[in-house]
């Protein structure tokens, strides 16, 4: 759909600057697409892009004064490219859980995530409790 290109678009621009801009729009491509796969269409994310921007996006937080110890992990033990793939492939699996609607599927939400790519505890899945 046409929306989906404005979305896309809208991350290339606000999502490598923000994080947090990054995962709404992830989480919008999701409420978007629910609508288009119940009417029993094909649902294709761009995830390569998503992956794309997820990267600039860890890059840029790296650089941003968001340090290796904010996240626990310390700079001696793991190189800057081990720490900043880890950061990335986080951040790209909230994208595709945010996208596919497992975490952060309600009506209204603050943020998704903090500039320091530490998830709010919307994006942290639900457990049901199962009965004994």
């Amino acid at each position: 759909p046409g929306s989906a290109i404005t979305i896309y678009t809208a991350l290339g621009h606000a999502g490598v600057g923000d994080p947090d801009a990054l995962c709404q729009g992830c989480r919008a491509l999701g409420a978007l697409y629910a609508r288009v796969d119940d009417a029993g269409a094909d649902v294709a994310f761009n995830f390569p892009r998503i992956s794309q921007l997820a990267e600039e996006t860890a890059r840029a937080a790296s650089h941003s004064g968001t340090h290796e110890q904010e996240a626990g992990l310390s700079g001696r033990s793991r190189s800057r490219l081990q720490f900043h793939k880890a950061r990335h492939d986080k951040l790209n699996e909230l994208c595709k859980e945010l996208c596919a609607r497992q975490v952060a599927n309600g009506s209204v939400f603050g943020r998704l995530i903090w500039r320091n790519l530490k998830p709010t505890s919307e994006c942290v899945p639900r457990v049901a409790l199962q009965k004994r």
